[in-house]
């Protein structure tokens, strides 16, 4: 009910771009503003980030602004936390069903972020849960909370840039 329009996957970024720039409201010309330039941006996220992701979806405007990675930051900022204590919990019990869910989310969020490793872990984790093999899923456990940390930190980082350069 209300819904307007859809985009199915897969789609191309300038699909998507077309369908940002029919739905959402134009801005004033004199308002837009450029991406944070590579020069400004913290080294240490391109080690834990793929850059090229995160430009892919920064070249998204909203209103002239790269909005789209402000909100997918801000999203997996807040959301990813909760994914990686549910897998926790889910390893911690040997709730494989659980730890295969959890893990597909949250290896769909990172790439959508750009943590390309921790998608990894992600998918390995769900690989062995789904072998019912804990031993294993445990040791890729830890893996992935110290890498989640590691991505948590680059894109705290980026988001403060975002937001400062929007300011």
């Amino acid at each position: 009910a209300g819904m307007d329009d859809h985009l199915a996957k897969p789609f191309s970024m300038q699909t998507m771009q077309d369908m940002l720039d029919r739905w959402m409201p134009k801005a004033d010309p004199a308002r837009r503003q450029a991406s944070v330039p590579a020069l400004m941006r913290p080294a240490h996220a391109d080690n834990v980030l793929e850059r090229a992701v995160l430009d892919q979806l920064g070249a998204l405007r909203i209103n002239g602004r790269p909005e789209l990675l402000v909100r997918a930051i801000s999203l997996y900022l807040v959301e990813s936390p909760k994914l990686v204590q549910k897998l926790k919990q889910a390893a911690s019990a040997n709730d494989a069903p659980e730890i295969a869910r959890c893990a597909h989310s949250l290896k769909s969020a990172s790439a959508n972020v750009g943590a390309t490793a921790l998608s990894r872990f992600c998918g390995d984790i769900e690989g062995s849960a789904r072998r019912a093999d804990a031993e294993e899923a445990g040791r890729i456990f830890a893996r992935i909370e110290a890498e989640h940390g590691r991505v948590q930190s680059a894109l705290s980082a980026e988001y403060e840039l975002l937001s400062a350069s929007e300011a």
